[in-house]
Protein backbone atom coordinates (compact mmCIF):
# COMPACT_ATOMS: atom_id res chain seq x y z
CA UNK A 1 0.00 0.00 0.00
CA UNK A 2 1.58 3.10 -1.35
CA UNK A 3 0.24 6.69 0.14
CA UNK A 4 -2.38 5.38 2.14
CA UNK A 5 -3.98 7.64 4.82
CA UNK A 6 -2.71 7.53 8.51
CA UNK A 7 -5.87 4.91 9.76
CA UNK A 8 -4.69 2.25 6.83
CA UNK A 9 -0.86 2.80 7.92
CA UNK A 10 -1.44 2.57 11.46
CA UNK A 11 -3.11 -0.62 10.44
CA UNK A 12 -0.72 -2.04 8.86
CA UNK A 13 1.53 -1.31 11.69
CA UNK A 14 -0.41 -2.97 13.97
CA UNK A 15 -0.71 -5.86 12.07
CA UNK A 16 3.54 -5.78 12.36
CA UNK A 17 3.92 -5.42 15.53
CA UNK A 18 1.52 -8.78 15.62
CA UNK A 19 3.11 -10.46 13.89
CA UNK A 20 6.84 -9.69 15.68
CA UNK A 21 5.01 -10.47 18.95
CA UNK A 22 3.55 -13.79 17.13
CA UNK A 23 6.89 -15.23 16.30
CA UNK A 24 8.84 -13.51 19.31
CA UNK A 25 11.11 -11.47 16.97
CA UNK A 26 13.03 -8.46 18.38
CA UNK A 27 10.94 -4.96 18.20
CA UNK A 28 14.14 -3.63 16.40
CA UNK A 29 13.80 -1.68 13.17
CA UNK A 30 15.02 -4.02 10.35
CA UNK A 31 12.34 -6.86 11.68
CA UNK A 32 9.48 -3.68 12.18
CA UNK A 33 10.30 -2.59 8.46
CA UNK A 34 10.70 -6.74 7.01
CA UNK A 35 6.83 -7.84 8.29
CA UNK A 36 5.14 -4.01 7.47
CA UNK A 37 6.71 -4.81 4.08
CA UNK A 38 4.96 -7.86 4.15
CA UNK A 39 1.48 -7.17 5.66
CA UNK A 40 1.30 -3.90 3.25
CA UNK A 41 1.91 -6.75 0.22
CA UNK A 42 4.52 -4.35 -1.34
CA UNK A 43 6.66 -7.22 -3.02
CA UNK A 44 4.51 -10.62 -3.91
CA UNK A 45 8.10 -12.95 -3.62
CA UNK A 46 8.98 -11.84 -0.62
CA UNK A 47 5.42 -12.49 0.48
CA UNK A 48 5.66 -16.04 -1.41
CA UNK A 49 9.21 -16.30 0.41
CA UNK A 50 7.97 -15.38 3.88
CA UNK A 51 4.60 -17.81 3.40
CA UNK A 52 6.66 -20.42 2.20
CA UNK A 53 9.11 -20.37 5.48
CA UNK A 54 5.60 -20.21 7.85
CA UNK A 55 4.10 -23.62 5.69
CA UNK A 56 7.07 -25.53 6.05
CA UNK A 57 7.95 -24.03 9.76
CA UNK A 58 5.33 -22.39 11.48
CA UNK A 59 7.65 -19.93 12.21
CA UNK A 60 10.39 -16.77 11.24
CA UNK A 61 13.53 -17.17 13.02
CA UNK A 62 16.18 -13.76 13.42
CA UNK A 63 18.28 -15.45 11.23
CA UNK A 64 15.93 -15.64 8.42
CA UNK A 65 14.50 -12.49 9.12
CA UNK A 66 18.05 -10.64 8.69
CA UNK A 67 18.47 -12.80 5.67
CA UNK A 68 14.64 -11.73 4.43
CA UNK A 69 15.78 -7.93 4.66
CA UNK A 70 19.25 -8.26 3.11
CA UNK A 71 17.53 -9.47 -0.11
CA UNK A 72 14.29 -7.95 -0.11
CA UNK A 73 14.82 -4.34 1.33
CA UNK A 74 18.46 -3.75 0.40
CA UNK A 75 20.09 -0.38 -0.72
CA UNK A 76 17.25 0.29 -3.70
CA UNK A 77 20.79 2.65 -5.20
CA UNK A 78 22.49 -1.11 -5.54
CA UNK A 79 19.66 -2.29 -8.12
CA UNK A 80 20.45 0.75 -10.57
CA UNK A 81 21.19 -0.15 -13.98
CA UNK A 82 24.50 1.33 -15.92
CA UNK A 83 23.37 4.58 -17.76
CA UNK A 84 20.52 5.05 -15.76
CA UNK A 85 18.29 2.55 -17.52
CA UNK A 86 16.97 -0.06 -16.00
CA UNK A 87 16.49 -2.61 -19.32
CA UNK A 88 18.64 -5.11 -18.36
CA UNK A 89 18.08 -5.20 -14.60
CA UNK A 90 13.86 -5.77 -15.99
CA UNK A 91 15.25 -8.28 -18.38
CA UNK A 92 16.41 -10.23 -15.41
CA UNK A 93 13.62 -10.02 -13.47
CA UNK A 94 11.82 -12.14 -16.27
CA UNK A 95 13.83 -14.72 -16.54
CA UNK A 96 12.90 -15.36 -13.25
CA UNK A 97 9.04 -14.73 -13.36
CA UNK A 98 9.68 -17.52 -16.67
CA UNK A 99 11.54 -19.45 -14.55
CA UNK A 100 8.87 -20.19 -12.17
CA UNK A 101 6.88 -21.46 -14.89
CA UNK A 102 9.23 -24.39 -16.27
CA UNK A 103 10.29 -27.33 -15.21
CA UNK A 104 13.58 -28.22 -12.77
CA UNK A 105 15.91 -28.46 -15.22
CA UNK A 106 15.12 -25.99 -17.20
CA UNK A 107 14.40 -23.24 -13.93
CA UNK A 108 18.11 -24.02 -12.95
CA UNK A 109 19.36 -23.03 -17.08
CA UNK A 110 17.22 -20.20 -16.58
CA UNK A 111 18.66 -19.27 -13.36
CA UNK A 112 22.40 -19.73 -14.69
CA UNK A 113 21.91 -17.31 -17.96
CA UNK A 114 20.42 -14.52 -15.18
CA UNK A 115 23.37 -14.95 -13.11
CA UNK A 116 25.40 -14.63 -16.27
CA UNK A 117 23.60 -11.52 -17.19
CA UNK A 118 24.73 -10.28 -13.72
CA UNK A 119 27.97 -11.16 -14.25
CA UNK A 120 28.19 -9.04 -17.52
CA UNK A 121 32.02 -7.00 -17.40
CA UNK A 122 29.75 -3.98 -19.09
CA UNK A 123 27.56 -3.62 -15.74
CA UNK A 124 28.82 -1.43 -13.70
CA UNK A 125 26.12 -1.81 -11.01
CA UNK A 126 26.33 -4.36 -8.03
CA UNK A 127 25.29 -8.38 -7.26
CA UNK A 128 24.69 -9.48 -4.45
CA UNK A 129 21.15 -8.16 -4.06
CA UNK A 130 20.54 -10.03 -7.61
CA UNK A 131 22.29 -13.45 -6.59
CA UNK A 132 19.98 -13.60 -3.20
CA UNK A 133 17.41 -12.33 -5.35
CA UNK A 134 17.81 -15.16 -7.82
CA UNK A 135 18.39 -17.52 -5.00
CA UNK A 136 15.78 -16.94 -3.53
CA UNK A 137 13.61 -17.28 -6.41
CA UNK A 138 15.07 -20.62 -6.88
CA UNK A 139 13.97 -21.77 -3.49
CA UNK A 140 10.71 -20.73 -4.39
CA UNK A 141 10.44 -22.40 -7.52
CA UNK A 142 11.15 -25.58 -6.32
CA UNK A 143 8.83 -25.59 -3.98
CA UNK A 144 6.30 -24.76 -6.01
CA UNK A 145 6.98 -27.61 -8.18
CA UNK A 146 7.03 -30.00 -5.04
CA UNK A 147 3.61 -28.67 -4.70
CA UNK A 148 2.52 -29.27 -8.39
CA UNK A 149 4.14 -33.15 -8.23
CA UNK A 150 1.74 -33.84 -4.93
CA UNK A 151 -0.84 -32.30 -6.72
CA UNK A 152 0.00 -34.09 -10.19
CA UNK A 153 0.22 -36.98 -8.33
CA UNK A 154 -3.29 -36.94 -6.62
CA UNK A 155 -4.42 -35.99 -10.19
CA UNK A 156 -2.89 -39.10 -11.71
CA UNK A 157 -4.23 -41.32 -8.62
CA UNK A 158 -7.70 -40.17 -9.48
CA UNK A 159 -7.24 -40.63 -13.23
CA UNK A 160 -5.96 -44.19 -12.50
CA UNK A 161 -9.20 -44.99 -10.68
CA UNK A 162 -11.67 -43.48 -13.25
CA UNK A 163 -10.01 -45.12 -15.89
CA UNK A 164 -11.00 -48.50 -13.99
CA UNK A 165 -14.51 -47.77 -13.21
CA UNK A 166 -14.52 -46.93 -16.98
CA UNK A 167 -13.07 -50.27 -18.23
CA UNK A 168 -15.31 -51.90 -15.57
CA UNK A 169 -18.62 -50.00 -17.71
CA UNK A 170 -17.18 -51.35 -20.75
CA UNK A 171 -16.32 -54.51 -19.82
CA UNK A 172 -20.16 -54.80 -18.53
CA UNK A 173 -21.84 -53.43 -21.34
CA UNK A 174 -20.26 -55.64 -23.80
CA UNK A 175 -21.39 -58.86 -21.49
CA UNK A 176 -24.73 -59.98 -21.44
CA UNK A 177 -25.60 -60.11 -17.64
CA UNK A 178 -27.84 -63.07 -17.75
CA UNK A 179 -26.30 -65.47 -20.00
CA UNK A 180 -22.10 -63.78 -19.63
CA UNK A 181 -21.90 -64.23 -23.25
CA UNK A 182 -20.74 -61.59 -25.38
CA UNK A 183 -23.31 -58.72 -26.13
CA UNK A 184 -24.77 -57.61 -29.07
CA UNK A 185 -22.23 -55.10 -29.60
CA UNK A 186 -19.70 -56.84 -28.84
CA UNK A 187 -21.09 -58.77 -31.69
CA UNK A 188 -20.73 -56.54 -33.96
CA UNK A 189 -17.40 -54.92 -33.69
CA UNK A 190 -15.72 -58.52 -33.49
CA UNK A 191 -17.98 -59.93 -36.52
CA UNK A 192 -16.40 -56.69 -38.56
CA UNK A 193 -12.82 -57.34 -37.46
CA UNK A 194 -13.51 -61.14 -38.42
CA UNK A 195 -14.50 -60.07 -41.88
CA UNK A 196 -11.40 -57.82 -41.84
CA UNK A 197 -9.33 -60.75 -40.85
CA UNK A 198 -11.10 -63.34 -43.42
CA UNK A 199 -10.49 -60.68 -46.58
CA UNK A 200 -6.73 -60.00 -45.31
CA UNK A 201 -5.40 -63.19 -44.61
CA UNK A 202 -7.91 -65.40 -47.09
CA UNK A 203 -8.57 -67.80 -44.59
CA UNK A 204 -11.97 -69.41 -43.54
CA UNK A 205 -14.26 -67.87 -41.22
CA UNK A 206 -18.16 -69.11 -40.15
CA UNK A 207 -21.19 -67.64 -38.65
CA UNK A 208 -23.66 -69.49 -36.79
CA UNK A 209 -27.10 -68.26 -35.86
CA UNK A 210 -28.97 -70.26 -33.11
CA UNK A 211 -32.35 -69.54 -31.85
CA UNK A 212 -34.48 -71.87 -29.15
CA UNK A 213 -37.27 -73.52 -30.58
CA UNK A 214 -41.01 -72.56 -29.45
CA UNK A 215 -39.22 -70.26 -26.57
CA UNK A 216 -42.02 -68.20 -26.25
CA UNK A 217 -44.50 -70.75 -26.00
CA UNK A 218 -42.16 -72.57 -23.30
CA UNK A 219 -41.72 -69.18 -21.36
CA UNK A 220 -45.82 -68.23 -21.41
CA UNK A 221 -46.23 -71.54 -19.97
CA UNK A 222 -43.94 -72.43 -17.18
CA UNK A 223 -42.66 -68.56 -16.16
CA UNK A 224 -39.77 -66.20 -16.97
CA UNK A 225 -37.38 -67.23 -14.39
CA UNK A 226 -37.64 -71.22 -16.02
CA UNK A 227 -37.00 -69.36 -19.10
CA UNK A 228 -33.81 -67.80 -17.67
CA UNK A 229 -32.85 -71.31 -17.13
CA UNK A 230 -33.11 -72.63 -20.66
CA UNK A 231 -31.09 -69.03 -21.71
CA UNK A 232 -28.23 -69.88 -19.11
CA UNK A 233 -28.53 -73.54 -20.26
CA UNK A 234 -27.95 -72.67 -24.07
CA UNK A 235 -25.29 -70.31 -23.13
CA UNK A 236 -23.24 -73.16 -21.49
CA UNK A 237 -23.92 -75.41 -23.85
CA UNK A 238 -22.37 -72.80 -26.44
CA UNK A 239 -19.59 -72.08 -23.82
CA UNK A 240 -18.52 -75.58 -24.29
CA UNK A 241 -18.11 -76.56 -27.55
CA UNK A 242 -16.56 -72.79 -28.78
CA UNK A 243 -12.67 -72.31 -28.67
CA UNK A 244 -10.34 -69.91 -27.48
CA UNK A 245 -10.65 -67.61 -31.10
CA UNK A 246 -14.59 -68.03 -30.81
CA UNK A 247 -16.59 -65.25 -29.83
CA UNK A 248 -20.38 -66.19 -28.42
CA UNK A 249 -22.87 -63.91 -27.99
CA UNK A 250 -26.11 -63.54 -27.06
CA UNK A 251 -27.76 -61.75 -29.75
CA UNK A 252 -30.90 -60.91 -28.83
CA UNK A 253 -33.63 -62.53 -27.01
CA UNK A 254 -33.81 -66.40 -27.50
CA UNK A 255 -31.32 -66.10 -30.21
CA UNK A 256 -27.74 -66.87 -30.07
CA UNK A 257 -24.36 -66.38 -32.54
CA UNK A 258 -21.01 -67.78 -32.50
CA UNK A 259 -18.07 -65.92 -35.04
CA UNK A 260 -15.73 -68.43 -36.29
CA UNK A 261 -13.04 -67.03 -37.46
CA UNK A 262 -10.31 -69.22 -39.30
CA UNK A 263 -12.87 -72.01 -39.18
CA UNK A 264 -13.98 -74.11 -42.75
CA UNK A 265 -17.87 -74.50 -42.55
CA UNK A 266 -17.19 -78.14 -42.13
CA UNK A 267 -15.99 -77.38 -38.97
CA UNK A 268 -18.21 -75.44 -38.63
CA UNK A 269 -21.21 -77.81 -38.77
CA UNK A 270 -19.32 -80.68 -36.50
CA UNK A 271 -19.53 -77.40 -34.10
CA UNK A 272 -23.17 -76.77 -34.41
CA UNK A 273 -24.16 -80.45 -34.27
CA UNK A 274 -22.53 -80.64 -30.64
CA UNK A 275 -23.89 -77.75 -29.56
CA UNK A 276 -27.55 -79.06 -30.96
CA UNK A 277 -26.93 -82.26 -29.16
CA UNK A 278 -25.88 -80.77 -25.66
CA UNK A 279 -29.04 -78.88 -25.55
CA UNK A 280 -31.31 -81.11 -26.40
CA UNK A 281 -29.67 -83.76 -24.23
CA UNK A 282 -30.63 -81.77 -21.02
CA UNK A 283 -32.96 -82.04 -18.45
CA UNK A 284 -35.02 -79.33 -17.56
CA UNK A 285 -37.09 -79.07 -14.24
CA UNK A 286 -39.61 -76.25 -12.41
CA UNK A 287 -37.55 -75.93 -10.01
CA UNK A 288 -40.47 -74.62 -7.68
CA UNK A 289 -41.84 -78.51 -7.80
CA UNK A 290 -39.35 -80.23 -9.48
CA UNK A 291 -41.89 -81.32 -12.40
CA UNK A 292 -39.77 -82.26 -15.61
CA UNK A 293 -40.47 -80.25 -18.52
CA UNK A 294 -40.11 -80.98 -22.24
CA UNK A 295 -37.52 -81.32 -23.87
CA UNK A 296 -35.35 -78.02 -24.95
CA UNK A 297 -34.16 -78.00 -28.58
CA UNK A 298 -32.54 -75.41 -31.18
CA UNK A 299 -32.46 -74.30 -34.28
CA UNK A 300 -28.77 -73.44 -36.24
CA UNK A 301 -27.90 -71.98 -39.31
CA UNK A 302 -24.30 -71.18 -40.66
CA UNK A 303 -22.91 -69.26 -43.48
CA UNK A 304 -19.11 -69.21 -44.71
CA UNK A 305 -17.55 -66.07 -45.70
CA UNK A 306 -17.36 -65.43 -49.11
CA UNK A 307 -14.75 -62.40 -50.48
CA UNK A 308 -16.33 -59.47 -50.71
CA UNK A 309 -18.58 -60.45 -47.30
CA UNK A 310 -20.34 -57.54 -45.49
CA UNK A 311 -21.42 -57.86 -42.18
CA UNK A 312 -24.99 -57.65 -43.76
CA UNK A 313 -24.39 -59.91 -45.98
CA UNK A 314 -23.00 -62.99 -43.93
CA UNK A 315 -25.78 -62.18 -41.26
CA UNK A 316 -28.57 -62.44 -44.09
CA UNK A 317 -27.21 -65.57 -45.29
CA UNK A 318 -27.08 -67.31 -42.06
CA UNK A 319 -30.19 -66.15 -41.07
CA UNK A 320 -31.43 -67.37 -43.69
CA UNK A 321 -30.56 -71.07 -43.59
CA UNK A 322 -31.58 -70.73 -39.49
CA UNK A 323 -35.08 -69.45 -41.37
CA UNK A 324 -34.74 -72.99 -43.01
CA UNK A 325 -34.22 -75.08 -39.77
CA UNK A 326 -36.82 -73.51 -38.38
CA UNK A 327 -39.19 -74.17 -41.45
CA UNK A 328 -37.97 -77.43 -41.88
CA UNK A 329 -39.25 -79.07 -38.45
CA UNK A 330 -36.85 -77.06 -35.96
CA UNK A 331 -34.23 -79.27 -34.08
CA UNK A 332 -31.69 -79.26 -36.93
CA UNK A 333 -28.81 -77.57 -38.15
CA UNK A 334 -29.07 -76.29 -42.01
CA UNK A 335 -25.30 -75.26 -43.70
CA UNK A 336 -25.63 -72.45 -47.10
CA UNK A 337 -23.40 -74.68 -48.80
CA UNK A 338 -24.94 -78.10 -47.96
CA UNK A 339 -28.66 -77.50 -47.88
CA UNK A 340 -29.14 -80.98 -47.04
CA UNK A 341 -30.96 -80.64 -43.16
CA UNK A 342 -29.19 -83.23 -40.90
CA UNK A 343 -32.22 -84.01 -38.19
CA UNK A 344 -31.33 -85.14 -34.94
CA UNK A 345 -30.45 -88.64 -34.37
Amino acid sequence: MVGGSFKDTALLADRALALLKAYDLPAEPQYYALLYAYVAERDPLLNEAIDSIIRERGRLSCEEVASLHRVFLGDASDLTAVDGSPAKLEAIFEMIATAALSDASDTAIRLAMARDAINDPDAHYSTADLVNRLVAASRIIDQRKRRIEMELAEARAELDLLQTSLDHVRHESLRDELTTLASRKHFDDALSAAIMEAAATETPLSLLFTDIDNFKSFNDRYGHQTGDHVLRLVALAVKQNVRGQDTACRYGGEEFAIILPRTPITQATIIGEAIREAVMGREIRQRSTGERLRRVTISIGIAGFRPGDTMQTIIERADTCLYGAKSGGRNLVVVEVDPLRRHSV
